[in-house]
């Protein structure tokens, strides 16, 4: 870890995969080297954002020059399992992790079928939490938002066409979860205060059975939700 952490500080710095792919073949880690993917991710979750998508593109990249689909798989196995752990410093650690999770199955830096390893055999409430994210995202990513957005880039620098389709995911998490507090997080996260009417707009304007009738059924938080964001 004393070796790795300073090449991932100064990855952060410099951005340049090329070279922390050169000093990773240099170190030789053999059997250890998944570990350097969870050590990364680890530290791009107490980081920013930007923190996050240069390390969701490093695995990318590092995938079949230093590491294989399986480092990277055996690396999240084990992050899954530390996520009691890593909520005590970062609280919003299942989300982030899910994120990374659907980044790397798009990137085919993570094999396509492993959520489906976990199917009914997850006990832990943070890790369930975090492969519930994953999924949400992938079975959404066609028509809702590009996965190589997933850590946006900046507030208002956003394209409109861009922030709607998060607003629209962001309602649609809400209907299928129900989970107020996380619904709040995302929005503060999209930090573009400028856009939330577009949020009512999504409510007003659905012409969806199910959501209407989501929608009806949940009808307090909802407003709840609007009135404190607008």
């Amino acid at each position: 870890e004393k070796t790795v952490n300073p090449i991932v500080q100064e990855y952060f710095e410099h951005g340049d995969t090329r070279e922390v792919e050169m000093l990773l073949k240099e170190l030789n880690l053999g059997p250890h080297k998944y570990e350097f993917s969870s050590l990364a991710v680890c530290l791009s979750l107490e980081g920013k954002a930007s923190h996050r998508e240069l390390t969701s593109r490093l695995l990318s990249d590092l995938v079949g020059k230093v590491l294989s689909e399986s480092d990277v798989a055996r690396a999240f196995d084990k992050m899954l399992k530390d996520l009691p752990d890593l909520i005590l410093d970062t609280p919003e650690a299942p989300q982030m992790l899910g994120q990374f999770i659907a980044r790397a199955i798009a990137d085919h830096a993570l094999p396509m079928n492993f959520l489906n390893r976990y199917k009914g055999k997850v006990d832990c409430d943070h890790a369930r939490a975090a492969l519930d994210r994953a999924s949400v995202l992938l079975t959404m990513k066609r028509e809702m938002v590009r996965l190589d957005n997933v850590w946006g880039v900046g507030g208002g620098q956003r394209p409109v066409r861009h922030l709607i389709k998060e607003m629209n995911l962001l309602l649609k998490e809400y209907l299928i979860s129900g989970e107020l507090s996380e619904a709040e997080h995302c929005l503060r996260d999209l930090e573009v205060p400028h856009f939330h009417h577009e949020l009512v707009y999504e409510v007003k304007s659905s012409k969806n059975i199910f959501t209407l009738t989501v929608l009806k059924t949940n009808l307090l938080p909802i407003i709840v939700f609007l009135l404190l964001f607008n």
